[in-house]
């Protein structure tokens, strides 16, 4: 039977925000549907997203329907009829939508119709991965969203004479074609970073770069038209802004501001707190009725007003960039929300944690438990519960 709790969860797992435990519930309730109800549930889930066209060559198309087929328990010509009951989809809508969590999750299945529901026994895990891929996805003007681990490199979308492009290192682009409409009032795109998910970079229609951290979004016009340049950062980002003397560069977050005329800074915006370093250039931090500006060396700490913190070491503020984890001078709650962003997992505290600050510095590549190893050795112990850390003192 099709429920309100399982469309909710499906449209969650579509936006990539479904995790932990729901994940289960959601495959359960999925395992338990007729065909009538699971295409009712595909064409109402995915009808927006087939509007915006299928992002998928031919040939990845087909080895999708193939793992459709291999999923679903149906030989070729049942797949094709199922498929036919959704008379308004076309087949690499099918593959896009569905099999972006059949190619990539991994735990989603369906069964043949007068199949009972099967119990799935989940193996316990002693350890958890660190990212593979690059999650990130990018929401065009009119709402189209592309996930960029499902396509190929090469042109994927143009607005107005602004060419968005994925080059061989998955790096995204904004390019000016000599063709198609004046790239003025082209709107927002957003480009999302979600947890669990690697370090997208992106350059912008101006020419700055920007690197984007897990759990992190930026908003940013496709052109910049105007007298500035201005962009919206939510969690963290590096920022290597192109020079223009006449058209000034900020990047908001609430009533923050950064204003830089070209300049490599890192701003850290996850909690309240925001903190800007500047590594080279200058800038300039608002925020309400203070500001301050900033030499290459210092970090903005915001607090109610404005602190500066000077000789800030760049190799630890940029650790994330270069693939690491720095934690120097860092207590385990920040250590463990860094993880929690990075690998994609929640986190519960057993006891009294001693309020003490740990080091080390970590490869993000490593599994988790080589991670946890650094507190491990100053006599915190964990344990690994599904996608769980428990934290025990």
């Amino acid at each position: 039977m099709l429920t309100g709790r399982t469309r909710e969860l499906f449209s969650r797992w579509l936006d990539r925000s479904v995790r932990g435990t729901e994940l289960s519930e959601l495959m359960h309730g999925l395992a338990g549907l007729s065909e009538v109800d699971l295409s009712a549930l595909l064409e109402e889930s995915f009808r927006g997203f087939a509007a915006g066209g299928p992002v998928f060559s031919e040939a990845q198309t087909s080895a999708m329907l193939q793992e459709i087929r291999e999923a679903t328990g149906r030989s070729e010509d049942g797949a094709t009829k199922f498929i036919r009951r959704i008379p308004w989809w076309k087949p690499a809508a099918v593959a896009a939508a569905v099999v972006i969590g059949i190619s990539f999750a991994g735990w989603l299945y369906f069964v043949p119709k007068h199949t009972k529901p099967v119990e799935i026994q989940q193996t316990a895990k002693t350890d958890i991965a660190a990212p593979q891929i690059t999650k990130a996805t990018v929401t065009l003007a009119g709402g189209r969203r592309i996930f960029l681990d499902s396509v190929n490199q090469g042109t994927l979308a143009m607005q107005g004479n602004i060419k968005v492009v994925k080059n061989e290192s998955n790096r995204i682009s904004y390019l000016a074609s000599a063709t198609g409409a004046p790239s003025v009032g082209l709107g927002y795109n957003i480009l999302t970073n979600p947890r669990g998910s690697k370090v997208i970079d992106i350059t912008l229609s101006d020419g700055s770069r920007v690197w984007l951290n897990a759990e992190s979004s930026l908003r940013y016009p496709v052109a910049f038209n105007g007298n500035e340049r201005k962009v919206e950062i939510a969690g963290e980002a590096y920022f290597e802004v192109t020079h223009d003397q006449s058209k000034p560069f900020k990047v908001s977050k609430g009533n923050a501001e950064v204003e830089v005329l070209g300049t490599h800074f890192n701003i850290n915006a996850y909690e309240e707190n925001i903190k800007v370093t500047l590594l080279e250039g200058s800038v300039k931090l608002s925020v309400n009725q203070h500001s301050a500006v900033l030499i290459p060396g210092q970090q903005a700490f915001v607090d109610r007003e404005i602190m500066i913190r000077k000789n800030i070491d760049a190799d630890e503020i940029l650790a994330w960039k270069n693939n690491l984890f720095d934690f120097r001078r860092k207590t385990v709650r920040e250590i463990m929300a860094e993880i929690v962003r990075w690998y994609d997992v929640d986190v519960s505290y057993e006891g009294t944690l001693r309020e003490q600050h740990y080091s080390g510095i970590v490869s993000r590549s490593s599994n988790v438990s080589q991670v946890l190893k650094i507190m491990e050795q100053a006599g915190v112990g964990f344990r690994i519960e599904g996608n769980k850390i428990i934290v025990t003192p």
